[in-house]
């Protein structure tokens, strides 16, 4: 998954959670918390819908296991951080 910047009359407004490889959005943070129902849980200006990440994104997390017998398997899991434009 990534996240990608909301805007909105160019200002940025929050933030959305987009699966790999099959694009499902998500709101991930909004800063007019009141619009939403989950206004409690913040980080700086923003509303985190704590819940909403956590069904759409943590799945992708899963760890892709590939097996050449039974001694030969290997997992691969990917992070990367901050990457700017």
């Amino acid at each position: 998954f990534y996240t990608d910047e909301v805007l909105s009359s160019g200002q940025r407004i929050g933030f959305d959670v987009v699966t790999l490889p099959d694009q499902r959005r998500g709101m991930l943070a909004r800063k007019n918390s009141k619009n939403y129902s989950w206004p409690n849980k913040r980080t700086g200006a923003y509303s985190v819908n704590v819940a909403g990440f956590e069904s759409l994104a943590l799945p992708t997390l899963v760890a892709t296991t590939t097996c050449s017998g039974a001694e030969r398997c290997s997992s691969v899991v990917y992070v990367l951080d901050e990457i700017g434009r």
